[in-house]
């Protein structure tokens, strides 16, 4: 898939960081990065060091995919990743909306090269795709960092 992706500064401390072509987005304080080494196949990566948060979104056309259904694809894609991690536990689904469009999250905590970490990942369903939103950050920072996450995570948007 190609990814090409752009990052515009906007007012008020944020910046929209942009991928597929400019198709997709997502907002982020000033102080976060757009990295290419967190995924090799995420249409954005983006990261903030201070706080050991991070966040990228895969998109996937759904004409590709083997499971049509948001629901099909939350559980394979949260499945995979759980099952990346050790001692995981995955808690949810939650449903809701992202910018009108229909969206499930879970959390996942699991172990990652001896660290616990806790992931948001939440999947975004539109006409054409189904994009993986996921965030995380080390367990005992996830608190403190959540309600960031979340703010993140609900500026996605295909334009």
């Amino acid at each position: 898939m190609l990814v090409l992706s752009a990052c515009h500064e906007k007012a008020l401390g944020t910046k929209e960081i942009q991928g597929l072509q400019g198709l997709i987005q997502v907002t982020v304080p000033s102080n976060w990065y757009e990295s290419k080494t967190l995924h090799k196949s995420a249409d954005i990566q983006a990261g903030e060091d201070q706080g050991e948060t991070y966040l990228l979104v895969v998109s996937e056309l759904r004409s590709a995919i083997q499971s049509k259904t948001m629901d099909g694809y939350s559980i394979y894609t949260r499945q995979k990743l759980s099952g990346s991690l050790g001692e995981s536990k995955i808690f949810g689904p939650w449903y809701s909306s992202v910018k009108g469009r229909p969206a499930v999250r879970c959390e996942i905590h699991g172990k990652s090269d001896g660290l616990n970490l806790i992931y948001m990942h939440e999947v975004v369903e539109t006409p054409r795709y189904f994009h993986q939103v996921v965030a995380w950050t080390r367990a005992d920072k996830f608190e403190k960092n959540k309600p960031e996450m979340l703010k993140i995570m609900e500026s996605f948007q295909e334009n």
